[in-house]
Protein backbone atom coordinates (compact mmCIF):
# COMPACT_ATOMS: atom_id res chain seq x y z
CA UNK A 1 0.00 0.00 0.00
CA UNK A 2 1.54 3.14 -0.68
CA UNK A 3 2.69 5.70 1.80
CA UNK A 4 0.38 8.77 1.75
CA UNK A 5 0.96 12.21 3.96
CA UNK A 6 -1.94 11.16 5.82
CA UNK A 7 -1.04 7.86 6.67
CA UNK A 8 2.47 9.39 8.15
CA UNK A 9 0.13 11.57 9.92
CA UNK A 10 -2.06 8.96 11.25
CA UNK A 11 0.93 6.72 12.09
CA UNK A 12 3.13 8.75 13.58
CA UNK A 13 0.80 10.90 15.42
CA UNK A 14 2.35 14.01 14.11
CA UNK A 15 0.67 17.56 13.13
CA UNK A 16 2.37 17.92 9.35
CA UNK A 17 1.88 21.22 7.81
CA UNK A 18 1.91 22.41 3.95
CA UNK A 19 1.81 21.90 1.01
CA UNK A 20 3.75 24.41 -0.65
CA UNK A 21 4.68 23.88 -4.35
CA UNK A 22 8.22 23.15 -5.27
CA UNK A 23 10.67 26.48 -4.72
CA UNK A 24 8.31 28.46 -3.28
CA UNK A 25 9.31 29.54 0.80
CA UNK A 26 8.24 27.54 3.58
CA UNK A 27 7.84 29.72 6.55
CA UNK A 28 8.58 27.36 9.44
CA UNK A 29 12.10 28.46 11.13
CA UNK A 30 12.13 25.51 13.33
CA UNK A 31 13.28 21.93 13.48
CA UNK A 32 11.88 19.12 11.36
CA UNK A 33 11.38 17.24 8.81
CA UNK A 34 10.49 18.11 5.09
CA UNK A 35 8.51 15.56 2.97
CA UNK A 36 8.96 15.85 -1.15
CA UNK A 37 5.79 14.56 -2.77
CA UNK A 38 4.42 14.59 -6.72
CA UNK A 39 0.87 14.78 -6.48
CA UNK A 40 0.19 11.54 -8.00
CA UNK A 41 2.40 8.08 -8.30
CA UNK A 42 3.67 7.24 -11.82
CA UNK A 43 4.46 4.04 -12.84
CA UNK A 44 7.87 5.52 -14.52
CA UNK A 45 8.93 8.65 -13.95
CA UNK A 46 10.05 11.65 -16.74
CA UNK A 47 13.79 12.50 -16.58
CA UNK A 48 15.28 16.01 -17.19
CA UNK A 49 17.52 15.06 -20.15
CA UNK A 50 19.23 18.57 -20.12
CA UNK A 51 20.21 18.20 -15.86
CA UNK A 52 21.28 15.08 -16.72
CA UNK A 53 23.56 16.27 -19.47
CA UNK A 54 24.38 19.15 -17.48
CA UNK A 55 25.23 17.18 -14.26
CA UNK A 56 27.58 15.35 -16.57
CA UNK A 57 29.42 18.41 -17.01
CA UNK A 58 29.37 19.81 -13.77
CA UNK A 59 30.92 16.32 -12.47
CA UNK A 60 33.58 15.12 -14.10
CA UNK A 61 34.49 12.07 -12.90
CA UNK A 62 30.86 10.56 -11.99
CA UNK A 63 30.79 6.95 -13.39
CA UNK A 64 28.01 4.29 -12.69
CA UNK A 65 29.32 1.03 -11.84
CA UNK A 66 32.65 0.08 -14.37
CA UNK A 67 31.84 2.46 -16.72
CA UNK A 68 33.97 5.56 -16.86
CA UNK A 69 32.86 8.94 -17.13
CA UNK A 70 33.98 9.14 -20.54
CA UNK A 71 31.38 6.42 -21.56
CA UNK A 72 28.59 7.62 -19.50
CA UNK A 73 25.52 8.41 -21.23
CA UNK A 74 22.05 9.77 -20.05
CA UNK A 75 20.75 6.42 -20.73
CA UNK A 76 22.72 4.91 -18.63
CA UNK A 77 22.02 7.09 -15.74
CA UNK A 78 18.23 7.17 -16.36
CA UNK A 79 18.45 3.06 -16.54
CA UNK A 80 20.50 2.94 -13.44
CA UNK A 81 18.00 5.07 -11.27
CA UNK A 82 14.90 3.81 -12.79
CA UNK A 83 16.07 0.80 -10.68
CA UNK A 84 15.07 2.29 -7.52
CA UNK A 85 11.80 3.53 -9.18
CA UNK A 86 8.73 2.44 -6.81
CA UNK A 87 5.72 2.97 -9.33
CA UNK A 88 2.86 3.38 -6.72
CA UNK A 89 4.84 5.76 -4.07
CA UNK A 90 4.60 9.66 -4.59
CA UNK A 91 6.49 10.37 -1.80
CA UNK A 92 10.10 11.22 -3.50
CA UNK A 93 12.46 12.39 -0.89
CA UNK A 94 12.12 12.74 3.30
CA UNK A 95 14.89 15.92 4.63
CA UNK A 96 15.62 17.18 7.77
CA UNK A 97 17.19 20.00 9.37
CA UNK A 98 17.65 22.52 12.48
CA UNK A 99 15.51 25.03 10.48
CA UNK A 100 13.37 23.55 8.08
CA UNK A 101 13.00 26.93 5.36
CA UNK A 102 16.90 27.59 5.50
CA UNK A 103 17.45 23.41 4.35
CA UNK A 104 14.58 23.66 2.35
CA UNK A 105 15.62 27.10 0.20
CA UNK A 106 19.27 25.16 0.06
CA UNK A 107 17.88 22.20 -1.39
CA UNK A 108 16.32 24.13 -4.28
CA UNK A 109 19.15 26.22 -5.04
CA UNK A 110 21.94 23.36 -4.90
CA UNK A 111 22.04 22.33 -8.98
CA UNK A 112 22.64 18.99 -9.52
CA UNK A 113 26.40 17.72 -9.30
CA UNK A 114 27.18 20.36 -7.19
CA UNK A 115 28.22 19.32 -3.42
CA UNK A 116 26.68 21.75 -1.78
CA UNK A 117 24.90 23.81 0.12
CA UNK A 118 22.58 20.69 0.25
CA UNK A 119 23.33 17.85 -2.14
CA UNK A 120 21.57 15.05 -0.68
CA UNK A 121 18.26 13.90 -2.39
CA UNK A 122 20.00 15.16 -5.35
CA UNK A 123 18.32 12.32 -7.45
CA UNK A 124 14.91 13.88 -7.50
CA UNK A 125 17.18 17.09 -9.38
CA UNK A 126 16.58 14.31 -12.20
CA UNK A 127 13.20 14.49 -12.55
CA UNK A 128 11.39 16.70 -15.48
CA UNK A 129 8.37 17.71 -13.54
CA UNK A 130 10.01 19.10 -10.27
CA UNK A 131 8.09 22.43 -10.24
CA UNK A 132 4.29 19.71 -10.10
CA UNK A 133 6.43 18.59 -6.59
CA UNK A 134 4.64 19.59 -3.31
CA UNK A 135 6.52 20.07 -0.12
CA UNK A 136 5.05 19.48 3.82
CA UNK A 137 6.46 19.94 6.66
CA UNK A 138 6.21 18.41 10.28
CA UNK A 139 8.26 20.44 12.82
CA UNK A 140 9.78 19.01 15.62
CA UNK A 141 13.03 19.59 17.77
CA UNK A 142 13.92 15.61 17.80
CA UNK A 143 13.60 15.65 13.86
CA UNK A 144 17.14 13.06 13.82
CA UNK A 145 14.49 10.77 15.33
CA UNK A 146 11.26 11.97 13.29
CA UNK A 147 13.46 11.42 10.16
CA UNK A 148 14.20 8.05 10.81
CA UNK A 149 10.94 7.26 12.06
CA UNK A 150 9.01 8.54 8.47
CA UNK A 151 11.56 6.50 6.37
CA UNK A 152 11.06 3.25 8.45
CA UNK A 153 7.44 3.63 8.29
CA UNK A 154 7.33 3.75 4.63
CA UNK A 155 9.97 1.31 3.85
CA UNK A 156 7.86 -1.11 5.82
CA UNK A 157 4.61 -0.06 4.14
CA UNK A 158 5.99 -0.21 0.67
CA UNK A 159 3.34 -2.33 -1.72
CA UNK A 160 3.98 -6.27 -1.98
CA UNK A 161 4.64 -6.29 -5.35
CA UNK A 162 7.82 -3.78 -5.45
CA UNK A 163 9.34 -5.52 -2.34
CA UNK A 164 12.36 -8.19 -3.27
CA UNK A 165 11.81 -7.69 -6.98
CA UNK A 166 15.56 -6.68 -7.73
CA UNK A 167 18.78 -7.32 -6.15
CA UNK A 168 19.44 -4.01 -6.00
CA UNK A 169 17.58 -2.97 -2.56
CA UNK A 170 18.87 -3.60 1.35
CA UNK A 171 16.48 -4.68 3.12
CA UNK A 172 14.94 -1.27 3.20
CA UNK A 173 13.26 0.67 1.14
CA UNK A 174 13.64 4.11 0.65
CA UNK A 175 12.25 7.36 -1.15
CA UNK A 176 13.49 7.30 -4.43
CA UNK A 177 16.07 10.59 -3.49
CA UNK A 178 16.29 9.18 -0.61
CA UNK A 179 20.12 7.33 -0.61
CA UNK A 180 20.65 5.81 3.05
CA UNK A 181 18.47 4.89 5.70
CA UNK A 182 19.06 7.53 8.76
CA UNK A 183 22.25 5.58 10.51
CA UNK A 184 21.91 2.16 8.38
CA UNK A 185 22.98 0.85 5.10
CA UNK A 186 23.08 2.88 1.20
CA UNK A 187 20.99 2.09 -1.35
CA UNK A 188 23.12 -0.37 -3.69
CA UNK A 189 23.14 2.30 -6.57
CA UNK A 190 26.49 2.26 -8.91
CA UNK A 191 26.15 5.91 -9.23
CA UNK A 192 29.89 7.11 -8.19
CA UNK A 193 31.44 10.79 -7.99
CA UNK A 194 28.37 12.64 -8.32
CA UNK A 195 29.50 15.71 -7.16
Amino acid sequence: MPTTIAFIAKNLEVSINGPVRWGKSILSVKPGVYIVCQKFSTCSPKFDINAINDWLLIAPSLSVGSIPHSSVNVAIICNELLKFWIPDESILYVGRSEQIRRRVYQYYGTPLGAKGPHHGGYWIKTLASLCTFYIYWIEDADYINLEKKVIKLFSSNVSKPYRNTSTFWTDEYLPFANLKMPGSKRKKHLIKHPY
